[in-house]
């Protein structure tokens, strides 16, 4: 997600709600468009280990793959998505992922999700991702929760719903999903879809926070710094911009 400055011209009740905040949604958008980009990552590196498959394991998985075994399909899907042991396909890679999304396959809902929602394979069609990414989250999914949250809140798919964007969020921040987990602090401070609630907006900012999000970082060292849902405190502040900094959020090193 992209990183902004959240408070930092902001004292408490007094002046008028950042513009940060006030386009929260334009920074929902972005941060939709990099869920695929952070899943690309996250394979990449999974599948990284996998580059040396041996020709009887890619034979075990087309094998258990047409037997109908949706964690294979899935598995194949992966390797075309991907370029893993294959030649990359997307159009093949969006067969195999339907075969084990029409099987409730979490995990291929929500990949078949997010090829409809960047044209990847399949005809660009947000209607057609919204269904999957909804599968997916009513399986489970936390990734696919935090993406139809943010569906929710831009209107891409679906009517916009703030209530229903901050449900999903929710349900993917108690997972424990750290993007997740910082829109609905961002959602507590902008009071979309719920009462606006700064102590719990701190509350999912330090959650994330924790797990290493630099956006909830700064936002969280923000927080300290003006005494927004917490107590101030300016070296507890500097302490969370500093590491926001270091882990590379170009708005924590001003």
């Amino acid at each position: 997600m992209a990183g902004a400055t959240l408070f930092r011209s902001e004292t408490p009740h007094c002046m008028p709600m950042p513009r940060y905040l006030r386009n929260r949604r334009l920074f929902a958008l972005a941060a939709l468009g990099a869920i695929s980009l952070i899943r690309l990552m996250m394979s990449t590196v999974a599948w990284a280990e996998l580059d040396d498959l041996s020709t009887a394991n890619q034979e075990e998985i087309f094998r258990l793959a047409q037997q109908g075994d949706p964690s294979a399909q899935f598995r194949l899907g992966e390797m075309y998505d991907f370029g893993r042991g294959l030649a990359q396909d997307h159009s093949t890679a969006a067969k195999w992922y339907m075969a084990a999304a029409s099987q409730g396959h979490p995990a291929s809902q929500y990949a078949l999700g997010l090829l409809y929602d960047v044209g990847r394979g399949v005809p660009q069609d947000y209607a057609e991702a919204m269904k999957w990414y909804r599968r997916a989250a009513e399986n489970g999914h936390a990734d696919a929760q935090l993406a139809l949250g943010l569906k929710y809140d831009l209107g891409r798919g679906v009517a916009k719903n703030h209530a229903e964007a901050f449900r999903w969020y929710q349900r993917a921040a108690e997972q424990g999903h750290a993007g997740a987990q910082y829109m609905l602090g961002l959602t507590y401070a902008t009071g979309d879809g719920t009462a606006r609630d700064v102590a719990q907006a701190a509350r999912w900012y330090r959650r994330a926070a924790e797990q290493g999000d630099t956006d909830a970082q700064l936002a969280l060292a923000n927080a300290y710094r003006f005494g927004i849902g917490l107590e101030a405190d300016l070296a507890a502040s500097n302490k969370w911009y500093r590491t926001a900094a270091e882990g590379g959020n170009g708005e924590a090193q001003f």
